[in-house]
This record gives structure tokens, C-alpha cells and sequence, in this order.
């Protein structure tokens, strides 16, 4: 896995989710059509602590690789990625994004970064703050603008309406969808303020645990010109909380 994949399956990631998922299962919710921004508030899911396994495969253009992926959460302090060879285990790329600065650690290439966040993202050209990265890794929407209306599509789905929601400062969000059974994002399409870079996010749950806050599988996927995605299959999560550790090796170059 090269640096310069890692910048895009990062940012995707963070663009950027069963076996051991009762940890956090959810619960039922009073959902009220006639309340729709009540509603969409209960979509949100934020733990003080976050953790995350998952088999994970990354494609863009005519290439694609496959990882283990790590994820370890500190609510608007600190976010801790681990990349791993999918067979053999051996860790290749470590990540740790605080709100104001950025630092991995690439041991295939014996590289390092050491920066701020703004300068990471500038690079990867894919324009999501901290907060942003934050709520799409814990498959929330985004942002929560306020809606006209909740409306029914099925027994297990909800549209959200206008059909593009925005605000001025957040950005927008076009066709989500709700999972009624999880009251959790089905899907949705969100475009940051003042930008033609959009992210297009699926999710799925088992039939086993319809309730759960996390899905079993996740599609991401970004309208930039190498056309990125990245698939996730969730193996294990929940809300406890890990150590985050990570140190750059002396010998190590600089990007």
C-alpha cells in the first residue's frame, strides 16, 4: 500500500461499517413524522468512546487493494486508524487526526507526517473538517439541516424531504434516507459548502440485528476524477475505550 493510496483511502474512509455487535445494539424510538427535525436528531449516534474492526477493499481507477482496518474514537478529541496486510496481519500505515493537526507513520515506505489537519486535507483535495470526519466514520449524516417533512417509503424506510437539504455554512445533503426499524442513515449524498466534491455513503444491516447503531456493511464513494470507493465489512465494534498508541521511529523521512 503506497502513501500516495493511503491520502485517498484515508480521506475516503474519513470521507471517512456481525458478530460482536450486541455491545451497543439500539433501541426502540419514539419517531414522529409530524416532528421531522425531532426525528433526524435521533439519527445521530455519539459515543464519548468509539471502536471499529472491519475487512476492508479500496478501489479507484483500475486499481484496488484490499486491508484490515482499525478505528479507534475520542469524541471531538482524537481519531486512531490502523491499516494491516488483510492475510498476514502486519501493520503498514498508522494514523492519529486530532482537530488541528495530523500524523501517520508509513512502514513500508519508513515515511512520516507531522502537520496540521488543514494541510493533510488540502493535499488529499477532499474538503471535510475534523467534525465532518467524525460524524461520516460513525455513520451519521454529516450535517442535520432543518427538513419539511419525514415521509414513508416502505415498512423499513423513511426519505427525508426537501429532497436536498442544505445550510449555508454546512453544506448539503441530497436523497438521504432513514432506516425506520434503527431510526439510523439507510444512505445519502452529502456536498460540503462551496465545493464540487460529493460523498456518497450506503449502509446495511443483517436481518439478524435490525436495531443495531452500526451497519454490518458500508459503501463510500467520492465524485473526484480517480472515482474512489471503499467497501467495509464491519467484524466488530463498540464503545469502549482503547488506547491510541503511535510514535514516529527516528530513522523515519519526513513527506
Amino acid at each position: 500500500m503506497r502513501t500516495s493510496s493511503f491520502i485517498y483511502i484515508f480521506f475516503l474512509l474519513v470521507l471517512l461499517a456481525s458478530c460482536k455487535n450486541a455491545a451497543i445494539r439500539g433501541s426502540k424510538k419514539n419517531l414522529r413524522l409530524d416532528k421531522p427535525n425531532e426525528g433526524i436528531l435521533l439519527t445521530q449516534y455519539q459515543p464519548s468512546f468509539f471502536t471499529l474492526k472491519a475487512q476492508a477493499e479500496f478501489a479507484q481507477e483500475n486499481t484496488n487493494s484490499q486491508f484490515k482496518l482499525e478505528l479507534r474514537m475520542k469524541s471531538d478529541s482524537a481519531i486512531w486508524l490502523d491499516f494491516a496486510d488483510p492475510i498476514i496481519g502486519l501493520h503498514v500505515i498508522r494514523v492519529l487526526i486530532r482537530p488541528d493537526s495530523a500524523f501517520m507513520v508509513n512502514k513500508l515506505d519508513k515515511t512520516y507526517y507531522k502537520g496540521d489537519l488543514s494541510t493533510l486535507i488540502q493535499k488529499a483535495g477532499i474538503p471535510l473538517d475534523y467534525r465532518l470526519l467524525e460524524q461520516i466514520l460513525l455513520a451519521n449524516f454529516p450535517i442535520l439541516p432543518k427538513i419539511d417533512s419525514l415521509v414513508p417509503v416502505d415498512n423499513n424506510e423513511l426519505d427525508i424531504f426537501p429532497k436536498k437539504a442544505s445550510t449555508q455554512s454546512n453544506g448539503a445533503l441530497l436523497n438521504a434516507r432513514i432506516h425506520l426499524p434503527s431510526i439510523r442513515p439507510i444512505e445519502y449524498t452529502f456536498t460540503p459548502p462551496n465545493s464540487n466534491f460529493s460523498l456518497h455513503s450506503k449502509f446495511e444491516r443483517s436481518a439478524e440485528e435490525p436495531l443495531s447503531i452500526f451497519p454490518r456493511k458500508m459503501n463510500l464513494s467520492a465524485n473526484t476524477a480517480s472515482k474512489p470507493s471503499l467497501n467495509l465489512l464491519i467484524t466488530e465494534y463498540s464503545s469502549q475505550r482503547k488506547p491510541m498508541p503511535f510514535n514516529i521511529p527516528v530513522k523515519y523521512k519526513s513527506l
